[in-house]
């Protein structure tokens, strides 16, 4: 899983596995709980990111 989607969805509240010997098919997340707001939160934050990667992206655009 890709270092930014796990630093936003810890922020958001995503409970995730340690290293317990349950942990079924070695998830990072554990799917068992609910998720209805941090989910809401992860996708409001996972805009704002995609937008501000947009932006560093076209600042560093090469011209053409």
């Amino acid at each position: 899983m890709n270092d930014t989607i796990i630093k936003l969805a810890k922020e958001a509240g995503f409970v995730f596995w340690s290293k317990e010997d349950v942990n079924p098919d070695q998830q990072i997340i554990d799917w068992s709980c609910n998720y209805d707001n941090e989910f809401d939160k992860y996708s409001k934050m996972l805009i704002k990111e995609t937008i501000k990667q947009l932006k560093l992206d076209q600042q560093f655009k090469p011209c053409e």
